[in-house]
């Protein structure tokens, strides 16, 4: 596998076809999807969106998925995000992955988008850590990861504070690649705010 190679047309096509067929589904039938596929669309959305994002038919697609991820965990006062928590709180780091390019911008969105996460986060995410007695600590990984982009200093955010002591509390020997990736980019973020 050579670094930095793109995919080539036909898995591009495949991800597009599958991508517009979900982007044009009726909004009944968005809200009979399960949390985890919206997410899977909404991660490879943004995937897509950095591969092509000169092209404007996969922009608009792209778009539109942004904006169903938005509608089906939020257009009902967030009753979705609180029957999915773990997926509500992947999509919304995501979301701040989005805002910053996947960290390749300093560029993080708007100070109301970061207000938005944060509230969101307070009020659907951090609850879920509170209550669980085994956490998923691929996801806290990935919030501590994103918090900086959220908030200026995340040291003076309650629920950072929170979650940052639960990750010292939990966090053990990662059991996949993926974790290992995450997990030291909260141990980084740890370091770096002296948590």
């Amino acid at each position: 596998e050579v670094l930095g190679k793109k995919p080539d047309t036909a898995w591009l096509s495949c991800l597009h076809r599958k991508l517009r067929s979900f982007a044009h589904q009726p909004a009944a039938a968005l809200k009979k999807q399960p949390a985890i596929d919206v997410v899977q669309q909404y991660i490879q959305a943004l995937e897509l969106e950095q591969l092509q994002h000169g092209i404007q038919d996969v922009q608009r697609m792209v778009r539109q998925l942004f904006s169903q991820a938005e509608t089906y965990f939020f257009a009902d006062g967030g009753q979705r995000c609180v029957a999915n928590q773990k997926m509500c709180g992947y999509y919304l780091t995501h979301f701040v992955l989005r805002l910053s390019k996947l960290h390749a911008s300093k560029a993080t969105g708007t100070l109301a988008q970061r207000k938005l996460v944060k509230e969101r986060i307070h009020q659907f995410i951090a609850p879920y850590f509170k209550g669980s007695t085994r956490a998923d600590m691929d996801l806290l990984n990935e919030l501590l990861f994103v918090y900086p982009d959220i908030v200026y200093d995340p040291r003076n955010d309650e629920a950072f504070s929170g979650l940052a002591a639960l990750w010292k509390k939990r966090s053990a020997v990662p059991t996949n690649c993926h974790m290992a990736v995450t997990n030291a980019f909260a141990a980084g973020i740890m370091h770096r705010f002296a948590m």
